[in-house]
């Protein structure tokens, strides 16, 4: 019983993103796999690879090794480690070309403006700031706004391409299935991490993420 109650207890810390800041942790980063996990995976990590979902993404194409990080802007542990450590963990393996990453956000119906978000990163791949606007637009929704559709100029791009952008068919096509393709693979909670097709629910320690990078490129 007692186990079970400590199971729970550690599946809603996770679900509330109320995990700790890096550093201290006590939920250690997890791996998730199931039977119906499995195909709803593949789908994903096939259409990533494919285009038309409007996501962002740095790196070489050809990199040997895919991180696919499912994020959202209002998170506050996701923002944290996506600004403070992510780039510099990264770069050094983006340089050598050994690692691609690709962001896909995760609406969450608890944040209000998750849904404005996750359209406007698609609009900033789709009119050319791509990546950039992560590190744009996490700061932004510290303020919980709950639209960023007015955004425009704040955050890169041209309002009037921006409004189009939100207003085409096609954009809200490809958050929908950027939507569908996580429920399928079952993944609903953020941060999650997919390196490699190997699934990590949780929030790393910047020494943990490091060290598992620095193991795919010694492979």
């Amino acid at each position: 019983m007692l186990r079970k109650l400590l199971s729970l207890s550690a599946f809603l810390l996770l679900a509330s993103c109320a995990m700790q800041k890096p550093g201290s942790f006590e939920i250690p980063w997890q791996r998730s796999s199931s039977n119906e996990q499995e195909d709803g995976l593949t789908a994903l990590l096939s259409a990533v690879q494919g285009s038309g979902l409007l996501l962002t993404s740095t790196g070489s194409e050809a990199a040997p090794h895919e991180i696919i990080l499912v994020t959202e802007a209002h998170c506050v542990e996701c923002r944290e480690f996506q600004l403070q450590y992510l780039p510099q963990i990264l770069e050094p393996f983006l340089s050598k070309g050994s690692v691609h990453l690709t962001v896909v956000p995760l609406i969450l119906r608890k944040y209000e403006g998750s849904r404005s978000a996750a359209l406007v990163t698609a609009c900033a791949e789709k009119l050319g700031l791509g990546f950039r606007i992560h590190a744009i637009l996490f700061p932004v929704a510290a303020n919980r706004r709950n639209d960023y559709g007015g955004m425009g100029n704040t955050l890169g791009m041209n309002q009037k391409s921006l409004d189009a952008c939100l207003a085409d068919p096609a954009t809200i096509a490809a958050v929908e299935a950027q939507q569908q393709l996580l429920s399928g693979a079952h993944i609903n909670l953020v941060p999650t991490f997919i390196i490699d097709g190997d699934v990590r629910v949780g929030l790393p320690s910047p020494r943990e993420f490091q060290q598992e990078l620095a193991a795919l490129s010694s492979e």
